[in-house]
């Protein structure tokens, strides 16, 4: 496991640290129970900045198996490192319930504290693809606790093809996130080294970023960029890859006509011209093993700008379940299968 004291001021003290099966809700399946150790030790300190691996346990994983990570931190600390919208639910006590099978009157959270990553040794060599995106490849619009996102759909479908255990999917979705502008997480450009090109054995990425450059400028028209700031953004990030020997599979933006974010037009004619030129871009680029075509997956017959109502959550830019479906469908997993 990776614990991240990435955004910390100050360092992380963990005090111990578990690992398990999940049983359901705030329960472990106890027999998997297994201790965390850093270098031998159970309890670590991450300075501020600094992230850390725990040693590897020996704990057999059957593909889509949830995980139950525990930790107890021994003093008051703030949360600094989190991933906000994890759509997962989370259970936090008072005291050390390290050794508890089951939480009893726990707080629920929907964020993921301090937990940045797990690595699991497969039986066959597998590749490892990451998807790289904001607030759809996150999954928001989806269901909470079942696992819904695009990611999740498409890690099924290569289980469902006979993949699981030669193909792994890594989700590297950020809300909020851009190509470009650090403000809600860090930006694609500042993130891409550490949430892609340095996760162990990755093999492919699937880029799909960008309706966030877009839509932010209706809040914050100083940060307004250029379809040919968020191509070159994008162009960086691909040859960053391909010099690495990653395939990169890039995906358009999906229709986001009607759009609105807490009650301020975020669809507008001006963004809509933006997204359809970084669309034909994406479409006539010749420098990536393949693009998957998302907006032509999800939008309406009727009216192409908008997402299709069955795949709409309800905000008129997220898909719903079905739309994250549709999403992973629209993915050549052949792709993902070349060495």
């Amino acid at each position: 496991m990776r614990f991240s004291n990435l955004f910390g001021t100050s360092p992380l003290e963990i005090a111990g640290a578990r690992i398990a099966l999940s049983a359901g809700g705030s329960s472990v399946k106890p027999a998997s129970d297994k201790e965390l150790r850093f270098n031998g030790n159970a309890s670590a300190t991450i300075p501020a900045g600094g992230e850390l691996w725990s040693d590897a346990v020996e704990l057999e994983v059957g593909a889509e198996e949830d995980l139950a990570v525990s930790l107890f931190l021994a003093t008051e600390t703030a949360v600094s490192t989190v991933h906000a919208i994890a759509l997962r639910t989370h259970y936090v006590v008072t005291g050390n319930a390290l050794s508890t099978e089951t939480l009893s009157g726990a707080e629920t959270r929907g964020s993921y504290y301090f937990i940045s990553g797990v690595d699991v040794r497969s039986s066959a060599k597998a590749n490892v693809v990451v998807a790289f995106g904001d607030s759809i490849t996150d999954g928001v619009g989806t269901t909470p606790d079942t696992s819904r996102r695009w990611p999740d759909y498409l890690s099924r479908r290569l289980r469902a093809d006979g993949s699981a255990g030669t193909v792994s999917v890594l989700n590297a979705g950020i809300s909020g996130g851009r190509i470009l502008t650090d403000v809600i997480g860090p930006s694609g450009v500042n993130r891409f080294e550490r949430d892609v090109l340095s996760q162990t054995g990755v093999t492919h990425v699937i880029f799909l970023l960008g309706i966030n450059d877009i839509g932010l400028s209706a809040f914050v028209p100083e940060q307004e960029v250029s379809v040919e700031q968020m191509t070159a953004g994008t162009q960086s990030l691909i040859d960053k890859a391909k010099a690495r020997g990653i395939k990169v599979l890039l995906g358009t933006l999906l229709p986001w006509k009607g759009a609105n974010a807490g009650g301020v037009p975020y669809y507008s004619e001006a963004g809509e011209a933006k997204r359809q030129a970084y669309n034909s871009w994406v479409r006539a680029n010749k420098t990536v093993d393949g693009v998957i075509d998302f907006e032509q997956a999800l939008r309406d017959p009727v009216d192409p700008l908008a997402l299709l109502p069955a795949y709409d959550s309800g905000d008129r830019l997220h898909p719903s379940d079905k739309g994250a479906e549709a999403m992973a469908n629209a993915v050549d997993i052949r792709l993902l299968h070349d060495p």
